[in-house]
């Protein structure tokens, strides 16, 4: 028996996706199946210029949206809209990060920030026959998750990294190939919270 290829996620940031635009992706995003998940970046895509440009950047993270939902809670609860996010800064955190950070500290923070992104939930995962067709189309805004970051002022395609799995070499082509892909989507989107996603798999 022929072992499967090992599952690898590939990471391309919002900026190149941007970039990339027009080209089909050629060279970041590839023409194969595959799944995805869109996160929000933590760390910042410039170097930290000051200690208020650092604490600004954290407390943005911090307080972004992972997710919006609305419906029903048992017979009788009716969720308006809900969203789940986490909470900017205490002042005296504030303070005491300003205060203390002069360029090395602000150096080490934003490794430290990348450190943890493999630590956060994802906002959505899909699955696409063509990844890079998928990804132009959440782009151009034909896709209610693109309308979501579209609409939501604490997101921006800038801050969003698209991570993905090629599965084509995996499992092929053809119906099963697809249901096998929907079945790692449901896996994905459960386990990463994907707090974006409306129905999963």
């Amino acid at each position: 028996m022929v072992p499967f290829p090992k599952p690898e996620w590939i990471k391309v940031r919002g900026p190149e996706l941007l970039d990339g635009r027009g080209s089909d992706f050629d060279g970041l995003v590839p023409s194969g199946s595959g799944i995805y998940m869109w996160k929000l970046a933590v760390s910042s895509r410039l170097p930290f210029h000051s200690g208020k440009h650092m604490v600004e950047h954290i407390d943005s993270r911090c307080g972004s949206p992972m997710g919006k939902t609305q419906g029903n809670l048992g017979n009788f609860v009716e969720i308006q809209e809900l969203t789940v996010a986490g909470k900017a800064l205490t002042t005296s955190k504030r303070e005491l990060l300003q205060k203390r950070a002069n360029p090395a500290l602000r150096h080490w923070m934003n490794t430290f920030l990348t450190s943890l992104e493999d630590f956060t939930p994802s906002l959505y995962v899909g699955e696409a026959s063509r990844l890079n067709a998928r990804v132009e189309q959440h782009l151009n805004l034909d896709t209610k998750f693109g309308v979501k970051v579209d609409q939501e002022p604490a997101l921006s395609w800038e801050n969003l990294d698209f991570h993905y799995c090629v599965l084509e070499d995996t499992f092929g082509e053809g119906d099963v190939a697809t249901q096998l892909r929907r079945s790692l989507e449901w896996i994905a989107t459960m386990t990463s919270v994907s707090g974006y996603v409306e129905r999963a798999g």
